[in-house]
């Protein structure tokens, strides 16, 4: 898989610096049941989209910072997709949902 570097734009909740350097190094799409919430697999009927997790070299606190979300649409092709809550998230392994 392809790697993707950007640059944080430093306007997240919880103080990642703009213009620290992260590179984007995989993700892992989960999908589900539209109707029963169960999770299936790609191209079930009614499923869409459930978690998504992308991978990083850098620390939780790129949580909400704008730049890792733009960047994360782009790098996984899943526009809207945005954080989860902050509890969710890890270094290394953002998680994210549409």
């Amino acid at each position: 898989m392809q790697t993707l570097s950007i640059t944080l734009k430093g306007d997240g909740y919880w103080g990642a610096e703009a213009g620290r350097k992260v590179t984007l190094s995989g993700f892992n799409v989960q999908y589900m049941n539209a109707d029963t919430y169960e999770h299936c697999n790609e191209g079930d009927d009614n499923a869409v989209i459930g978690h998504v997790t992308v991978e990083h070299d850098s620390t939780w606190d790129v949580y909400s910072d704008t730049g890792f979300q733009e960047a994360a649409a782009n790098y996984t092709n899943i526009m809207g997709l945005d954080f989860t809550e902050q509890g969710m998230q890890e270094d290394n392994l953002a998680s994210m949902e549409v």
